[in-house]
């Protein structure tokens, strides 16, 4: 079963970070290959803990998956947990952490495991989703990165081209 990890130290503090990678919608603007994500439905848990129910859909010239998940966003201990529920998947989940760093900063750990449901997905799919979790992690920290080159921006004047 593939599976990857990665973590990498960001200048944000690790509240920020949980809601750029919070915020699913947003994911078509910058993370690798996403063509669409849609909410379809969100609601909170009496711990606190918010579930979402998310469309996304993934593609890399003509190729294209669709897949729905289940995400667990419990920012009481830094932790998203998310778990496919349709889509070609036998198996997915992934999970992100999120810890504040003593010098500033944060620290930001992904983790993902997977198996298609057919073995033609495995041929046709695998080369795309695999970029795909590759570069997530590097996307948010790019993302990050630009939010920050636009909030330095006074208001009174102009971005730079």
């Amino acid at each position: 079963m593939p599976s990857f990890h990665e973590s990498r130290t960001v200048r944000r503090a690790s509240a920020d970070m949980f809601e750029l990678v919070a915020d699913f919608e947003r994911y078509p603007e910058f993370a690798p290959f996403c063509v669409a994500a849609k909410i379809r439905r969100r609601w909170t848990e009496p711990s606190g803990v918010e579930i979402v129910i998310a469309d996304m859909e993934v593609g890399y010239g003509s190729i294209r998956a669709r897949f729905a998940t289940r995400d667990r966003l419990d920012r009481e201990k830094a932790a998203i947990s998310i778990v496919s529920i349709d889509g070609p998947f036998r198996f997915f989940e992934s999970q992100w952490s999120f810890r504040d760093l003593a010098q500033g900063g944060s620290r930001i750990a992904f983790s993902t495991r997977y198996q298609f449901s057919n073995p033609a997905f495995d041929i046709v799919l695998a080369p795309v989703f695999s970029r795909v979790v590759a570069g997530l992690t590097r996307a948010f920290e790019k993302r990050a990165a630009q939010l920050d080159a636009v909030e330095r921006v006074p208001m009174d004047r102009p971005a730079p081209p």
